[in-house]
């Protein structure tokens, strides 16, 4: 089977198991990704990934969750020939990674900002700063009035308001993302940087790019510079705790890495190619982040407003 085609038989597996097994006693989230076998990534694996808030001895189950599911074909039928292996990972304590209010700065200063940019639109010269949108919502306005962001660093600070922010909708919000435009931009910006580099962000990864195994360099506010391993498939997770409340997050794509409350928004890169927008976290390092492509291209759709960050 060709790599292409796999990873479509991965994908209609995954939402396949997901319909079957998705209302399940704990499950939060159902993705193909990596096995880890006591808490041991098995290199090149593959599986059924089921996320659980707590795992629940098999005694207490009704029904438990399926030690192997058939692959499915593009087409969504079964193909008895193969069989994925499942793995049930806990993600106690799974939490977006700061709350609305808390301060950002631009990459490289003690908050967390995605990218800074100048507008790239003919006739333009607006700057705006990109986050998340629990940074600067509590996800039910999207034009919130009278909200001002600060943030920076010692030597650079900046006050912004914000343009818009997405919104939770029937529960679920589909992307965390917030645009802010900042007031009176300081002429010691260095937009699109990233703090230690010499060569500043280029560009963006062309969607779909992401793939399993994929290791990419981030830089968090409060965790700083890190790296994190991509281990599943894009998914929904519900039960994600943000201000007191429990909803469910769309298009997350989980990794391995460090991360902690204040890094939301970090940017998740790949030399000067910029990969994805930090949203959540759970203990035992696992982190979910959107691909940065389609998380600017539904803010752009659902603010019904437009910029270019690239020239």
């Amino acid at each position: 089977m060709s790599h292409a085609r796999t990873d479509i038989s991965h994908a209609v597996t995954a939402e396949q198991s997901r319909a079957n097994y998705g209302r399940f006693r704990n499950v939060v989230g159902v993705s193909v990704g990596s096995k880890f076998t006591q808490g041991r990534r098995e290199p090149g694996s593959r599986c059924v990934q089921f996320f659980v808030s707590r795992k629940v001895p098999t005694g207490e189950l009704r029904r438990p969750l399926p030690r192997h599911v058939f692959l499915r074909t593009p087409n969504g039928g079964l193909d008895r020939s193969e069989r994925l292996r499942t793995d049930v990972i806990e993600l106690p304590n799974l939490r977006v990674c700061c709350g609305a209010g808390s301060k950002v700065a631009r990459v490289g200063g003690d908050g967390t900002v995605t990218l800074m940019f100048r507008d790239r639109l003919p006739g333009s010269d607006k700057v705006y700063a990109i986050t998340c949108s629990h940074v600067v919502s509590d996800l039910h306005d999207a034009h919130p009035a009278n909200t001002t962001v600060v943030g920076g660093n010692d030597t650079c600070m900046f006050i912004g308001d914000i343009v818009g922010a997405t919104t939770l909708a029937g529960g679920v919000l589909e992307y965390d993302i917030g645009l802010v435009e900042v007031r009176h931009p300081d002429s010691a910006f260095d937009y699109l940087s990233i703090s230690g580099r010499p060569a500043p962000i280029a560009g963006l990864a062309r969607p779909g790019a992401i793939e399993l195994d994929d290791e990419y360099e981030c830089v968090f506010a409060a965790s700083g510079d890190t790296r994190a391993r991509v281990e599943s498939l894009q998914t929904t997770l519900k039960g994600v705790a943000v201000g007191g409340a429990s909803i469910s997050i769309g298009n997350l794509i989980a990794a391995k890495g460090r991360a902690q409350p204040g890094d939301s928004g970090g940017l998740l890169f790949s030399g000067d190619t910029a990969v994805g927008i930090l949203v959540a976290q759970a203990d035992g390092d696992w982190l979910f982040f959107h691909p940065l492509t389609d998380a600017l291209t539904h803010l752009k759709a659902d603010l019904d407003i437009d910029f270019e960050i690239f020239a």
